[in-house]
């Protein structure tokens, strides 16, 4: 009978409880009854004694009048927000793209700034692309006179661009180094084994660097870096190039066989300073 009357009442508590939580919340909407927002325990501390300052009571109460009249002068008038700001710029889409297929400004799907405004060592990617298609045509090897043409209108266009006077050599050279393009053969050189067998023996270091050095006939290759040596080279005569290239070949063979006498020598003095130390150490153990 206990626990019947313990759990009824419980219900009961329970029920009071929750009805006047009810009427408490709906007083406090109607504003009959305040409650405020409980406190820290020292901000409760510094709460009565500024409720105990009349300085600051005095503070809270006063009004003051110009305050009151300069708010009174305003007057704030809501209206609604204007049309929304919207660009006219053309940007690089599929439409603009169309309809700006044959102008040249867009080829390349956006308008190029004013040179004037082009920092130091910055350049466009047209002038890019320009740069790099006349590095690679200056590079073309031919004896053609179309080849020799596009060789020196190349050499026309390094030297009068634009892009070439604002920018330095070195980024230009970054710049072919990095993002140059790919060279196509269209014809395929064959070696012979005896040459493949030399170079094999080259690369482990028992070949002679002479009998490489006289099969070079075409020096190009050393000319690309020097576009005016590449310009004079091409304005000379079929026999008068052979005979410079004879006379570099024989000047590269003599060279290595003074650095082949020179690696000798210095093979030879490090032989004799090798036996002396040994003699020096063996007449020191004598001694002892």
């Amino acid at each position: 009978m206990k626990r019947i009357f313990n759990i009824i009442g419980k219900n009961a508590k329970d029920t009071s409880y929750q009805n006047k939580a009810v009427k408490h919340i709906e007083e406090m909407e109607k504003g009959s009854v305040k409650v405020p927002a409980p406190k820290h325990p020292t901000e409760e501390k510094y709460y009565k004694l500024a409720q105990d300052d009349y300085k600051i009571t005095e503070d809270i109460n006063e009004k003051h009048t110009s305050l009151i009249e300069n708010m009174n002068k305003l007057n704030i008038k809501s209206t609604e927000p204007g049309e929304r700001w919207i660009s006219t710029k053309e940007l690089p889409t599929k439409e603009s793209e169309w309809l700006h297929r044959n102008d040249p400004v867009w080829e390349y799907g956006f308008y190029e700034p004013i040179e004037s405004k082009i920092p130091k060592n910055k350049l466009m990617l047209r002038e890019a692309l320009e740069i790099l298609r006349a590095r690679q045509e200056l590079s073309e090897e031919g004896v053609t006179q179309g080849a020799i043409k596009s060789r020196e209108d190349a050499r026309n266009v390094l030297t009068n661009h634009k892009a070439v006077k604002r920018v330095d050599s070195l980024i230009l050279d970054d710049i072919w180094e990095y993002f140059r393009p790919f060279e196509r053969k269209d014809h395929q050189k064959v070696v012979s084994k005896s040459d493949l067998a030399l170079l094999q023996d080259h690369l482990k270091g028992y070949s002679d660097q002479s009998k490489l050095t006289e099969g070079v006939k075409d020096f190009k290759k050393l000319l690309k870096r020097n576009p005016s040596a590449a310009e004079k080279f091409d304005k000379l005569e079929v026999e008068d190039q052979r005979r410079l290239s004879a006379a570099i070949v024989e000047q590269r063979s003599a060279e290595h066989d003074r650095l082949v006498k020179r690696l000798k020598d210095i093979e030879e003095m490090e032989n004799t300073i090798e036996e002396q130390k040994t003699k020096l150490k063996e007449s020191k153990k004598i001694d002892k």
